[in-house]
């Protein structure tokens, strides 16, 4: 079991090589080939990867399967435990009090083990749901294919972002920018028994 980031802002889904590690990915379903990305902080250097076929992700809430398309398996995915919200933190988010359950109890020996990239449309959809009594402005709660997400900035931190700054820092207090925007889900994450493979196996790059 390992958490999943749903990111929009990526045009490939990556897993993490402790994937194959732990299901020991037979050698049929690795094809070796190159890749590098494009991010905020740049461009990174091609280098070898591979392109893993046949996963599928299994939602803990009960809802159904998702089959991944081919996924990049390079780097380690950068742990985000920290960024989903316990069902007691929820259950203290105004406006959102009565949907604790909706979320599972957290487990310090989750991994994130997968991201979710814009080539699979159908982890994409997802039903947003606001305060209905307008007490918080700044956050919602999506539920997506992979279960239900805490989207947005609490409303003390947001409240700091009306304090003006001198881009030098020269005057004034630097707004606070934390965001609990990252869409964190668990999930069980498998091989399928199908298997197939039809991604270019040339030198390429993926903007993020």
């Amino acid at each position: 079991m390992g958490l999943a980031i749903i990111d929009d802002q990526a045009s490939r889904t990556y897993v993490d090589p402790l994937v194959d590690w732990v299901l020991k990915l037979p050698r049929r379903v690795k094809r070796l080939t190159s890749h590098g990305t494009i991010t905020i902080e740049g461009e990174s250097s091609i280098s070898p990867s591979n392109v893993i076929s046949g996963l599928v992700v299994t939602p803990l809430d009960g809802q159904k399967e998702i089959a991944l398309p081919e996924a990049i398996m390079q780097n380690e995915i950068p742990d985000s435990w920290d960024q989903i919200p316990s069902p007691k933190e929820v259950s203290f988010t105004p406006g959102f009090e009565d949907c604790g359950h909706l979320f599972p109890e957290k487990d310090p020996a989750w991994e994130t083990i997968l991201l979710i990239g814009r080539d699979c449309m159908e982890a994409q959809w997802q039903e947003q749901f606001y305060d209905n009594e307008k007490r918080n402005l700044s956050q919602m709660l999506a539920k997506t294919p992979l279960g239900w997400t805490l989207i947005g900035s609490p409303p003390y931190l947001t409240a700091n972002r009306r304090t003006p700054w001198n881009k030098k820092g020269r005057k004034g207090k630097k707004r606070n920018n934390r965001r609990r925007s990252t869409q964190q889900h668990v999930a069980y994450i498998r091989g399928s028994p199908v298997y197939s493979t039809s991604d270019r196996s040339r030198k390429e790059k993926s903007p993020e």
